[in-house]
Formats: structure tokens, C-alpha cells, sequence
């Protein structure tokens, strides 16, 4: 037995056939060790781009997907760590372009908030709608809330910045007694009493930037007579009295222009007006056949002195403008428009404005701005008492433009507002 093992191991070795299978069976275990050990490196392929040969390899290998490891495995010693291999992902088809379902989050800002908000919540679970509807609160008679028509419950939430909290008076009571039977939920927010109706738009705004509805509307708590428009009887015969005046100087003012006799009937036909015509920017003012009828200030002297000749000239509706008689605010104003944006082409530029600061505004719009520009706004107005109505003139360009605005060290260095400091006022 024993020589019959010698002579079998001798023959294996010696026999030509034994030599081919020995040879076969160690390439065969070094291909196998090669394979075990580097599972995923790709073979050259010579005469092809590097594009043609990602492509081709993609498409012929396709790749088993590998999973992370947790921070607690280790790869086993023998293994190459997946962080030095070159891996070629096969192709995959495009993502699907799906629609965002109804009730889709805000979508994620472009920019961050670096500072603290203004204001505190003192009754509601801050809910936005659709449209936000945010009034501007004083102690004024807020109880036309309640006549805002119902069919904007599934839209509107409303949102009141009271600046008189903890002041007792008749129209609080009034509202208190009203707004559990409100068909929207109501959310109000306490703010200090600075910087008048502009400082509650942009602190709103800073405050909730990152979640602001579709649309935002600010108004202020009781009706303002510009936008009474110039059919209301109350207010029409100022207005045929401004014609009168203006006539000789060819200003075309329509006297029909559509006004609204009341705070809910500006608030509903404003929301229907965006919602149907995806808006950006509507001035809460009288709307004439050419469009909305916004103000602007004279140079310094009465109207009947005013050289409209140089309106004229400008590539703008003078004839759809409400001009106020020539104050010092015309100055202020061009002031807060270089000190905000850079420089201003003199009476080249218009700044037509809202009279009462109304208007709707799309999230698109106010957050197409950082939001730390609507922080050192409200900080601007609070710190400067002047800066509100110098602000009111430059409102259309705030919220209606995409301009950049400047670094805002030198807002509140404004003539006007250097003088109120030196006399001891904010």
C-alpha cells in the first residue's frame, strides 16, 4: 500500500497532463485571491476616452450598492477601506419632476436670520394662512374685523402687532368681545411702541421670515382716508378740488378712480385681486383705469408753483399720481433713497409711494431681501423717530424691487435724524 502512494505521486508529478492541471489550478487560485481582494477594480480598456470607458464600464458592470458602515464597525485588515477605491455608479434615470402636494411646506429662505426677533405672542398658536392679514394695532376700533366676509376663512389667518398692550381702553374691550367668533384663527403679537406702523411691518417680517405666507397684507387699524379713492362722497369733493387746481397743468387725474369706503371691502378685493393674478406687490390706493394711483411729494412751495414741465419729461405716470404739496419731505425722502440703495438721478427718479404704508406683498418679494436687512430696518426705525416717514417714501422700492440695499451703517446718520439726537429725541 505504502508503494503503491510513492508510485502515484510520482507519476502526478512527472506526467505531462499532471504538469498543465498543476499549472491551471495555480493560476485559477491566484485569479480567485485577486478577485477576493480587489472585487471592484476596473480593467484598463486601451483606445477608448475616459468618458467612453466610465460609460462602458458603468453599463456592463453594474455595481451592488454598499452600505455605510456605523461608527463602530471596522473594516477587517485584509480589506482596502471604500474610501481609496475609484467606484463608476451606473447610470440612473432622471428624478421625477413631482408637484408639490397641496398643503406644501414654506419653501426653505435663501438666507439666515442672525439676530433675536422682536415681540412676543400673547394670544393664538401663530398659524399662517394662505394670506396673512397683519394689522397694525394702537388702541384704534379694530372691531371691522368682524365683517370681513367669511369666504376668505380658507385662505386668511390674521395676525395683530398691538403695540398698546396693557392699556386699557373702549376699543380693546370691543375687540376682546369679537374675536372668539372671528372665522380665522387670530394670532397677537406684543412689540414696544417705536417706530409707528413701518416698524411693525419689517419686525413682522423678520420675525417670521423663514415661514411667511404666500402673501402678506398690512394694513393699519383703522381706515385711511387715501384709500377712500376719489368716488367716496366724503372724501370727493378734495379730490375735484385738486382737479380744479391741476387742470391747467394738463394733469389728467381721473376723478373715478376706485376707492374703498370701508378696511374689510380693501382687505377682500385686494386678497381675490392676488390670488387671481398671482401677484407681487398691490398698493393698497385708489386704482384708476391706468392703474394704481400713488403719491408723490412736491419740491418745496405750493402746488400752483411747481414746474411740471420737468414731470413730464420723466418716463412716468404723472398724470396717475397724487402730488402732495412741497414739503421738506421730498428731501428726506431722496435722502433715505441714497442712504438705502446708493445714488438717486435727482428728480429723474420718482418715488411714488402709498400714502398710510398698505399693501399686499408676496413671500417671494420680501424674502428675495436677507433677512438681516429687515432686521437693521426695524432696529433703524426704532432707534430714529424721523426715519418712519422718510421710510413711507421709499416703500415702493423696498418691497416692489429686487435693488440691493446698502450697508446699513449709515442709515441712522441721516440729517434729520443727527438733528432729533442732538435735541435729546431718538
Amino acid at each position: 500500500m505504502k508503494a503503491a502512494g510513492l508510485w502515484w505521486r510520482s507519476c502526478f508529478w512527472n506526467c505531462t497532463s499532471a504538469k498543465v492541471a498543476k499549472i491551471g489550478i495555480s493560476i485559477l487560485a491566484v485569479v480567485l485571491i485577486a478577485v477576493w481582494r480587489y472585487p471592484l477594480a476596473p480593467s484598463p480598456m486601451l483606445g477608448t476616452s475616459a468618458a467612453d470607458r466610465s460609460s462602458s464600464a458603468s453599463l456592463s458592470v453594474p455595481l451592488p450598492t454598499l452600505q455605510p458602515l456605523s461608527p463602530t464597525q471596522v473594516l477587517p485588515p485584509s480589506l482596502p477601506s471604500t474610501a481609496s477605491l475609484q467606484l463608476s455608479s451606473p447610470p440612473q434615470a432622471a428624478p421625477l419632476a413631482l408637484s408639490p402636494p397641496l398643503a406644501s411646506p414654506t419653501p426653505k429662505p435663501l438666507h439666515r436670520c442672525n439676530h433675536s426677533p422682536e415681540g412676543s405672542v400673547t394670544r393664538g398658536r401663530e398659524i399662517h394662512g394662505l394670506v396673512d392679514v397683519v394689522v397694525e394695532w394702537y388702541c384704534e376700533d379694530i372691531s371691522w374685523l368682524k365683517d370681513l366676509s367669511p369666504s376668505l376663512s380658507s385662505e386668511v389667518a390674521l395676525w395683530i402687532v398691538d403695540k398698546g398692550a396693557g392699556k386699557q381702553c373702549e376699543a380693546r374691550q370691543k375687540f376682546e368681545a369679537i374675536v372668539d367668533a372671528l372665522p380665522f384663527p387670530v394670532t397677537i403679537l406684543s412689540m414696544r411702541n417705536v417706530g409707528r406702523d413701518g416698524h411693525s411691518q419689517t419686525a413682522f417680517i423678520h420675525r417670521y421670515y423663514a415661514e411667511l405666507a404666500k402673501y402678506t397684507v398690512f394694513v393699519q387699524g383703522q381706515h385711511h382716508w387715501y384709500i377712500m379713492g376719489m368716488s367716496i362722497p366724503s372724501f370727493g369733493a378734495r379730490w375735484q378740488d385738486i382737479k380744479n387746481r391741476w387742470q391747467k397743468f394738463d394733469l389728467h387725474i381721473d376723478i373715478n378712480a376706485k376707492g374703498w369706503s370701508s378696511q374689510p371691502e380693501a382687505v377682500h378685493d385686494i386678497v381675490r385681486k392676488a390670488i387671481a393674478e398671482n401677484a407681487d406687490f398691490l398698493p393698497i390706493v385708489p386704482y384708476s383705469s391706468k392703474g394704481p394711483v400713488l403719491a408723490e411729494d412736491l419740491p418745496p412751495g405750493k402746488i400752483e408753483e411747481a414746474d411740471f414741465s420737468k414731470l413730464k419729461e420723466r418716463d412716468f405716470n404723472y398724470d396717475n399720481t397724487f402730488f402732495f404739496d412741497g414739503t421738506h419731505m421730498r428731501q428726506e425722502g431722496s435722502d433715505m433713497f441714497v442712504a438705502l440703495f446708493g445714488k438717486r438721478d435727482g428728480d429723474k427718479t420718482p418715488l411714488p409711494f402709498s400714502p398710510g404704508m398698505q399693501y399686499l406683498i408676496s413671500r417671494e418679494r420680501l424674502q428675495s431681501r436677507p433677512c438681516d436687512d429687515w432686521y437693521w430696518l426695524t432696529k433703524s426705525l426704532a432707534d430714529c423717530f424721523r426715519f418712519i416717514w422718510a421710510f413711507e417714501r421709499v416703500t415702493t422700492d423696498v418691497f416692489n424691487t429686487t435693488k440691493p440695499l446698502k450697508n446699513p451703517d449709515g442709515w441712522t446718520k441721516l440729517p434729520f435724524c443727527r438733528t432729533l439726537r442732538r435735541l435729546g429725541v431718538r
